[in-house]
């Protein structure tokens, strides 16, 4: 199953397709303490697209003529093949024509 999803920004993106887990711990006062966290996805086929911008103009120089348009959203495609999407449909959206597609 491919999603396109659509999320307010990227840290809200990040929030719902990785994990921090701690990599690293402190054992102090007879408690242990991560200290340290990498990030790890929830789904193993992520496509980050992020801002989409449509429009512009440019002259034979490469001089901007017309400035490109910032879509709203953080743009991210997920080949959901043996986890849950549950999760991410609230973000969900159907693109007309898609910027990119699973090949």
């Amino acid at each position: 199953m491919d999603l396109y999803l659509k999320f307010t920004d990227e840290a809200q993106a990040t929030e719902y397709l990785y994990t921090q887990v701690p990599t690293k711990w402190d054992e102090e006062d007879g408690m242990v303490n991560p200290i340290e966290f990498e990030s790890r996805p929830n789904y193993a086929n992520i496509d980050v697209i992020g801002t989409i911008f449509e429009g512009g103009e440019w002259d034979a120089e490469g001089d901007v003529i017309a400035k490109p348009v910032a879509l709203e959203g953080w743009h991210v495609n997920v080949r959901v093949i043996d986890e849950d999407p549950t999760p991410l449909e609230p973000f969900a959206v159907i693109p007309t024509t898609p910027r990119r597609v699973w090949g």
